[in-house]
């Protein structure tokens, strides 16, 4: 793994951690503990991103500081230009020059991440005080106090987008986001910055900006050009073959005129040493007049129309990236390992694909709907426990209508419209069965044995049994048999999925 990679995937780990401390249940004695907890949880998180965000970038910069100049020893190698032939990149890196430098583009990065993680920071503790004093002001219970506040801060964080970076135009930028976009920015800032340093360090005053297409607007002005980065070389230092100076546009009065060793952020544009001694005054006369050239975005139609289908492109690519991750949100076990992965199933628009984002959206409709009553915040506790006997004596769950109601009424499942049947056959203990839905008498779900394992088994089992009565309900008898394969798949996915809900609104 690069270092652009590790600092990347160090972003993306760190704003997971901090969703999940927003979501962990506890126990907490009053609503300004919970608050105190949480921002002292935030805040730990928020430090040991920094620290190791600035370790990582002193990394990322070494790393492609000494890759440039590699390829700068490379190039002026191939020409025979006078270069300490003996000295390695790594040396070089390590001279009191390049140090000085190496330390300046890390610092600035690292304070660009920092302003970032701060700005973070604020935003997530204004919304725990604003939430605390919401819930405080409806005066519930402490149980329900921080229930509540859990909750809002859950919907805020997603609704808000408060892990994300504001810019002064109103848009924002997710974290993860930001942190490739800046990982990406110092290595071209810091290849850049290696040409020009050892190149003035080794006599030599020109740069050369390669050139793509498709390119954007901006560098379609400042591609393909030769700048200087001494003044006395942008000003006649060079001569025409009749002796006329020759001209070069300044970098840091062009190209690089905002301050930063790149175009702009994310630009693949690079710069590299522009030998001038291996050139004729004849082709120094060219390259001067191709630089002082007008700047402005010379590209054909062909080529802004190539540049709108990248961009476009690139929209798409960010657009299934965000439909990949709500779908492994809600479908982890059964979503493709791997974003291409996805891309290549939804491309072709195969069956697995098809019937992925058709249990996608019966999840999503059923957990929105208020009547299915399978999510609800109502809690409650379990009655003491009476041991079952005879051969049903391993089973830790009372085989009693009663405990599955309770059970029922702890996690909040709702019960309306469903009669449970629990059958006692000892024939069912030798069958990998844990329960039925009744087809005819539709509202009707039978328990058997092994469904009283334990807490968690006869959960899911509800859980599963009654979404194929919501199953039931929807399509019908005739339907549902004739899917049957289908219905099952989603009513297994519904369970893994709404387990995992029900237990983290429990509090357990």
């Amino acid at each position: 793994m690069t270092a652009q990679e590790k600092l990347i995937a160090i972003y993306e780990q760190a704003e997971k951690r901090l969703f999940a401390i927003i979501q962990k249940k506890g126990a907490f004695a009053s609503a300004a503990v919970y608050e105190r907890s949480l921002l002292r949880q935030v805040q730990k998180e928020l430090n040991r991103l920094k620290a190791n965000s600035a370790k990582t970038v002193d990394e990322l910069v070494i790393e492609n500081y000494q890759s440039s100049l590699n390829e700068l020893i490379e190039d002026l190698k191939k020409i025979g230009a006078p270069i300490d032939t003996d000295i390695t990149p790594a040396q070089l890196a390590m001279s009191k020059l390049n140090t000085r430098q190496i330390e300046l583009i890390a610092r600035n990065a690292t304070g660009d991440f920092n302003k970032a993680i701060n700005i973070i920071g604020r935003r997530t503790q204004d919304m725990i005080r604003t939430v605390t004093l919401e819930a405080t002001a409806q005066k519930l219970s402490t149980g329900q106090t921080v229930r509540q506040m859990q909750k809002s801060l859950t919907e805020i964080f997603k609704a808000q987008n408060v892990f994300s970076v504001p810019y002064k135009n109103g848009a924002s930028m997710p974290i993860k986001k930001y942190a490739e976009m800046t990982a990406r920015s110092t290595t071209a800032e810091t290849q850049n910055k290696a040409q020009t340093t050892q190149g003035m360090e080794w006599g030599y005053d020109l740069v050369e900006m390669t050139s793509h297409s498709p390119t954007c607007p901006i560098c379609a002005m400042y591609q393909g050009r030769v700048y200087a980065i001494t003044k006395e070389a942008a000003n006649g230092k060079y001569k025409a073959p009749d002796g006329t100076p020759l001209m070069f546009p300044y970098l840091y009065d062009t190209a690089f005129a905002k301050g930063y060793e790149t175009i702009h952020p994310n630009c693949r544009h690079r710069i590299s040493i522009f030998p001038a001694r291996a050139y004729k005054k004849e082709e120094l006369l060219k390259f001067s007049q191709k630089s002082t050239a007008p700047f402005e975005d010379t590209r054909t139609d062909a080529e802004r129309k190539a540049y709108a289908e990248q961009q476009a492109e690139k929209r798409r690519r960010n657009e299934n990236y965000k439909q990949y991750e709500r779908i492994k949100a809600v479908l982890p076990n059964d979503a493709p390992k791997s974003f291409a992965g996805f891309v290549r199933m939804k491309q072709t628009n195969s069956e697995k694909y098809q019937n992925l984002m058709k249990d996608y959206r019966y999840i999503l409709r059923v957990a929105k709907q208020q009547e299915s009553g399978i999510i609800e915040t109502e809690e409650g506790t379990l009655s003491r426990k009476e041991k079952n006997t005879g051969v049903f004596s391993k089973l830790e769950v009372p085989m009693q209508k009663r405990y599955v109601l309770s059970m029922c009424k702890k996690y909040g499942i709702d019960t309306k419209g469903i009669t449970f049947k629990i059958q006692r056959s000892e024939e069912l203990l030798e069958f990998y069965a844990y329960g039925s839905t009744d087809y005819d008498n539709i509202g009707r779900i039978d328990l058997f044995p092994l469904a009283f394992t334990n807490e968690e088994q006869l959960l899911r089992t509800v859980i599963h049994e009654k979404c194929h009565v919501k199953q039931l309900k929807k399509y019908g008898k005739k339907y549902v048999q004739d899917n049957l394969n289908e219905m099952e798949r989603t009513a297994y996915r519904f369970e893994s999925l709404y387990y995992t809900i029900v237990k983290r609104r429990a509090n357990l």
